[in-house]
């Protein structure tokens, strides 16, 4: 059984889905592909849930398996929720190599580069920032800016 929106997303009519397995709709495949948790919700019997890379058609899919239990704990069925989540994984992948562009930009330049977020605390420091101040980052990420730029009067709000 399925929706208008799960026939849409296969490509394939009600009437031919049923007696399908995912793996044939989705995969082409016959067996189970590796990282399927249909599998390991059948050993285990709880939910599961996986985002799943699906090379053909470069998609990305939100995969939820709810086993349905009848009242003596017997697995008598499954939900298989599938949500195409391509656009946003193509987004946190195109955040990321922003992310490590700016990373790169703020390493490399001759000037000390820092990020403070909204508690005064740092949440980066470049190479040089480090170099300045002759401490590693890892002992000035985290501390609010007034105890590395030596106020000792600083004492954190509760």
């Amino acid at each position: 059984r399925t929706n208008r929106v799960g026939e849409e997303f296969v490509g394939v009519r009600l009437a031919e889905i049923v007696g399908q397995t995912c793996c044939k709709l989705i995969h082409g495949s016959d067996r189970p592909i590796p990282g399927c948790p249909l599998q390991e919700m059948l050993d285990t019997h709880q939910p599961e849930s996986v985002e799943l890379h699906v090379p053909e058609g470069d998609r990305w899919l939100m995969i939820t398996i709810d086993p349905v239990m009848d009242g003596d704990g017997n697995l008598v069925g499954v939900v298989h929720i599938i949500r195409d989540i391509t656009e946003r994984k193509r987004a946190e992948d195109a955040l990321r190599r922003r992310e490590q562009e700016i990373r790169a930009i703020a390493e490399n330049v001759p000037a000390l580069v820092s990020y403070v977020d909204a508690d005064g605390r740092y949440r980066f420091v470049n190479k040089r920032y480090e170099e300045w101040f002759g401490v590693p980052r890892t002992e000035i990420v985290g501390k609010h800016y007034r105890q590395v730029l030596g106020e000792d009067t600083y004492e954190p709000q509760v």
